[in-house]
């Protein structure tokens, strides 16, 4: 899997903040979010390419929900 490269060109390392939420996975993961509704705002949240194609949407909302930030 290629390293991530910022537009200044500097790689960034994984922190607590950007590693995949899915429970005991520490991979670094890609900023995911998904829309409630009209009204209802967005969840963000971080999710690595694995868990992202193994995991249900249902369990992708819930982990949004339990470990993600509510966008308004």
């Amino acid at each position: 899997m290629a390293e991530r490269i910022s537009l200044n060109g500097n790689g960034g390392k994984a922190t607590k903040t950007n590693l995949c939420q899915a429970k005991a996975c520490g991979k670094p993961g890609s900023l995911r979010y998904f829309f409630e509704g009209v009204g209802k705002g967005s969840w963000t949240y971080f999710m690595c390419d694995e868990h992202v194609r193994v995991l249900t949407e249902r369990d992708k909302k819930y982990i949004a929900r339990t470990e993600g930030t509510k966008e308004a």
